[in-house]
């Protein structure tokens, strides 16, 4: 019976001749050589030219990958041997290796040798890390040698083909051959079998035919005729029971290496083949021939490995059949994606070469298909229980019942009896067992009942795989694009069987529920309860609940899923290697997940106290991602992860006793942002204090007019050494004294010249010293140009009256003031302390004037109030607001005390704007300007100006009598017997009754 070998081309291109071609060991990569000189390498997968290599202006007829030193090594007709590196396409060396044409290489598996065949008939040996010395050369050959190979059983070992009609094996050590195979015409290949079972190798020769050899005994075992011309290339499978033959019939055949029947024959239309090329341990191979190269895969990429629900586990290795048990390893702690070094136990041989292995629902039978045929053994001691034909074999749910394919017909048996058999209105292409039997075809998918075979549903998608959950209540149809989640229905398909009514041509309709369709590709999977576990295309391990799909980890290589081992809440995958592995996985971790999924909470805090504490912080991250942010944070067990979701919830309190036991720095900054935000004051100032963030401890603490936090903060800083917050906090504070101190500490001489030059005009005298004697180290001319204002006084002009505006107005900077006053007060912008100064000492008197509040305008018609502006001698500024109807009391200073206290705001029916005119400037017309008393300081005499003209009157002036009571104005309880007043400036008559009439 023949076998199912299915071929998938994975890469055509065509091109000039290419006369050989070799796959990458490890990358998915083709190396071609070209009849026109050229060689490329290609990526497979993206089907891509990656590498050119420029090698020669004559043919290239050979060229080998060299893995483990990155090499590519070409053997052309100009008789050279050349060596690139393909990653740099650096070229390593050349060098004359023949008389004539090169025809073959072949690269030692082990020892840093090649050897090297052509038309001279010489074979020769060379040395990489000698300097690619000649070690070796074997004559024997008397004529052209096609091709060398090295024994892959024996590394010591080679055999030649050649043209001569022989075929010589040779050892390394030797240079005489061992023996000679004689064939009746030229020889073009020889290849080795891979297995140990088997002392055999194949030739090709002209005229069509391929050669089977013992060379044990060096009799010929069998002859493979069906090529219609010669034999170019003769290959052994690395990992299926075939032998390829090619050549320039441009025919691909293969052959059963067992049987020696020809299984498949296969012309991709690109004339002559000259070389096949097999991968190691996969089922790929290429192809070059003359009008192109060829990559393809060939059956099934899944290894022969199966596990029973014990965690059994049955492969086969060739025709061996071996079982290795996870239950050996003991209570030895399993670290996830690790290897398990299991026992390895030999269950005997099989007659067939196993494609597949399958275990019984039950787990006492095991099926073994492949050859076009299937045996069924008992799982435990491997005997054969029942065997027959099939392409495919599959089990049901029930261990009793299986069925298999045999060309068109399908076949259900029953306790190892044929029980019925049909053949389905349509081409079967493959069929899939469990809880119904499915038969599908290019474009659909048939499900039938076991007993019956009665149609259930017709589903419009053709599956790779079919995945049924154990209690068969949901089902996976993976595709080559996606895959679906079906809801099966038993309830349906049992009443549509009493009411025929109910089955249409397309099956029972309610029979299947769409639940879920997602657009990953499955390779292999299996369910655990609700959750749907598998692999996907790009060697992922997820997991499907509740319409989300979870990664469990990331896989380096194609990997194969087992099975679950529900006792060890284990899941078990394997490779084409034989290789296990295990990742841990919870039940009740799934079945929690499940609950959550559907918004069972219910039942999830039911499982909840199931799950082990260390699995808490996947839960969390699970919940977390379904947007339960409350539920994470009440279950996880992690404090970062705690931490983010409080953040998250804007749970300050929870945060903080988070932040508090962490003593993380960052925790403290994200908890001080927040608390900000939801503006807890004293939570973000300890969150700022404890983050050591005293940038922002001095932008709260200036923004809540905290004089003592800022003065505290600046300390701190200068502990810490951060000099701009230090410097900050005590400009703030007005202490520009020991902001200078601070640029002079920190070497900032030059900001420290400008900042005295603003500030401090009295230091910078010392300040340019200092300046004059750090660049006198670094450059002189520099140093000599920074000019001293008490050196060069014409160069600094008002330098002195700098000196007195800085004593002017220190008082006023060191004086507290309350926040709330600051929003009336004089913008430091807005003041020349120069000019106040001048002009204090100019008239030594105290002036008041009247102005409008900032922002109030004369059309305004709610209460308003008026500013009173007070200047003496000593005092450059400052406001009191005079009520309509309340006694006016200056609060003026103590004598030698200063400034006027601040102001205070009493409000007035109407604001008027009195703006006082600019020093030594005559008042302007409708204007009240000042009310000033004599030089002597009686208020009994007032002189009053008028337009710029004098009239003296006293206070019982009829003038002043008005003003005073308009404005309910007292000069007598006004004290101003430290201060000179001299003047009392109306600028007419008028004004007085216009200003009664405002207010």
């Amino acid at each position: 019976m023949s076998q199912k070998l299915s071929v998938k081309r994975r890469l055509l291109s065509r091109s000039e001749r290419v006369k050989s071609v070799e796959l990458h060991p490890t990358e998915p990569w083709m190396l071609t050589s070209l009849y026109n000189g050229l060689a490329y390498i290609w990526n497979i997968e993206t089907k891509q030219v990656i590498k050119t290599l420029e090698v020669s202006n004559l043919p290239v007829r050979v060229a080998k990958f060299v893995a483990r030193k990155n090499w590519v090594i070409t053997g052309s007709d100009d008789s050279l041997i050349r060596v690139f590196n393909y990653n740099t396409l650096e070229h390593v060396t050349h060098f004359g290796a023949h008389l004539d044409f090169i025809r073959s290489i072949a690269v030692h598996p082990t020892q840093p040798f090649i050897l090297s065949c052509g038309d001279d008939g010489i074979i020769r040996l060379w040395n990489w890390e000698k300097k690619w010395e000649k070690t070796k050369e074997y004559r024997g050959h008397t004529y052209v040698v096609m091709q060398v190979v090295i024994n892959p059983k024996d590394n010591n070992q080679f055999a030649t083909a050649s043209l001569d009609k022989t075929v010589k094996v040779w050892q390394l050590g030797t240079q005489v051959p061992n023996f000679s195979l004689k064939h009746e015409k030229g020889v073009n290949c020889v290849d080795y079998h891979p297995g140990n079972d088997k002392p055999y190798m194949a030739t090709g020769e002209d005229g069509g035919m391929v050669r089977i050899w013992d060379y044990q005994n060096k009799s010929c075992v069998h002859v493979l005729q069906g090529h219609s011309k010669d034999v170019n290339t003769v290959v052994f499978h690395a990992s299926l029971p075939l032998i390829l033959s090619a050549g320039c019939d441009g025919t691909l055949r293969m052959w059963h290496s067992s049987t020696y029947k020809l299984e498949k024959t296969l012309n991709f239309g690109l004339e002559r083949v000259w070389m096949i090329a097999c991968q190691k341990k996969t089922n790929a191979l290429a192809m070059a021939c003359d009008d192109g190269s060829l990559a393809i895969r060939i059956g099934r990429d899944e290894p022969a490995i199966s596990m029973d629900s014990s965690g059994k586990i049955l492969w086969a290795k060739q025709m061996e059949i071996q079982q290795a048990n996870t239950k050996a390893i003991g209570d030895r702690e399993i670290k996830d994606g690790e290897r398990l070094a299991v026992a390895i136990k030999d269950l005997g041989s099989c007659e067939i070469y196993p494609h597949s292995i399958s275990h019984s629902p039950n787990g006492r039978f095991v099926v073994v298909s492949g050859d076009g045929e299937y045996i069924i053994y008992t799982a435990m001691a491997l005997r054969s229980k029942s065997y027959g034909p099939g392409l495919e074999f599959v089990w049901s749910s029930d261990s009793s019942m299986y069925a298999t394919m045999d060309g068109t017909f399908i076949k259900v048996f029953k306790n190892f009896k044929e029980n019925k058999s049909f053949k389905p209105s349509f081409v079967a292409e493959g069929i899939f067992g469990d809880q119904l039997l499915g038969v599908k075809s290019t474009n659909s998918l048939v499900f039938y009942d076991w007993e019956s075979l009665n149609l259930i549903r017709r589903i419009e998608i053709s599956p790779k795989h079919i995945f049924w959950s154990a209690n068969a209540s949901l089902v996976c149809l993976a595709t080559q694009e996606n895959f679906y989640i079906l809801k099966y229905n038993p309830e349906s398909v049992q009443n549509a069987s009493n009411d025929l009514d109910k089955v249409s041509d397309d099956g029972i309709e309610d029979a299947f529920e769409v639940l879920n369709e997602v657009n990953e590709i499955v390779s292999t999977g299996t369910w655990v309860g609700d959750c749907f576990i598998y692999i996907n295309n790009l060697n992922r391990l997820n997991y499907y609940v509740g319409g989300e799909v979870i990664t469990i980890a990331h896989l380096d290589r194609v990997m194969h899923l087992l099975g679950y081992i529900q006792k060890e809440n284990r899941l078990y995958l394997g490779d084409k290697e034989l290789n296990i592995v295990s990742y841990s996985l919870l039940l009740s971790l799934l079945e929690y997940q499940t609950a959550v999924m559907r918004k069972d909470f219910q039942t999830a805090d039911k499982v909840l106290p199931t799950i082990p504490l260390d699995q808490r912080n996947r839960i969390a991250q699970f919940l977390e991602k379904q947007g339960f942010l409350t539920q994470a944070l009440a279950v996880s067990i992690d404090p970062d992860h705690r931490f983010d979701l409080s953040i998250q919830l804007k749970d300050l309190a929870t945060g903080h006793s988070i932040a508090k036991q962490c003593e993380s720095v960052d925790k403290w900054k994200e908890l001080s942002d927040l608390a900000l935000k939801l503006s807890d004051m004293d939570l973000a100032q300890e969150s700022l204090l404890q983050s050591q963030d005293l940038a922002g401890l001095l932008l709260l603490a200036s923004s809540a007019g905290n004089r003592d936090g800022i003065s505290k903060l600046a300390q701190s800083a200068e502990e810490r050494g951060q000099n701009n917050v230090e410097f900050l906090a005590n400009f703030v504070l007005g202490r520009c004294e020991d902001c200078l101190e601070i640029l002079i500490k920190t070497g900032r001489l030059p900001e420290a010249a400008f900042f005295a030059r603003t500030y401090l005009p009295s230091q910078i005298s010392r300040v340019v010293c200092l300046w004059q004697q750090m660049m006198a180290s670094h450059n002189k001319r520099v140093a000599s140009a920074i000019a001293d204002p008490t050196q060069y006084e014409n160069l600094f002009p008002g330098y002195k009256e700098l000196l007195k505006a800085e004593e002017f107005i220190k008082p006023e900077r060191l004086k507290v003031i309350p926040a709330a006053q600051y929003s009336r007060i004089q913008s430091n912008a807005d003041r020349v302390p120069v000019r106040e100064m001048q002009e204090s000492e100019r008239i030594g008197v105290l002036t008041v004037s009247l102005q409008p509040s900032p922002g109030e305008t004369e059309d305004e018609e709610e209460e308003g109030f008026v500013k009173v502006q007070v200047s003496g001698k000593r005092k450059a500024a400052a406001e009191v607001n005079i009520p309509e109807s309340t006694p006016v009391e200056y609060p003026v200073p103590a004598p030698g005390q200063y400034p006027v206290p601040a102001p205070v705001e009493y409000p007035m029916s109407a604001p008027v704007e009195y703006p006082l005119p600019e020093p030594g400037q005559q008042p302007m017309p409708d204007r009240l300007s000042t009310i000033s008393s004599n030089p002597t300081g009686q208020a009994s005499l007032i002189q009053l100006t008028v337009d710029g003209g004098v009239t003296k009157n006293n206070k019982d002036s009829p003038a002043l009598s008005d003003l005073e009571r308009e404005l309910d104005f007292d000069l007598e309880n006004f004290n101003i017997d430290d201060f000179d007043i001299t003047e009392l400036d109306l600028d007419s008559e008028d004004l007085l009754s216009d200003l009664s009439d405002a207010l």
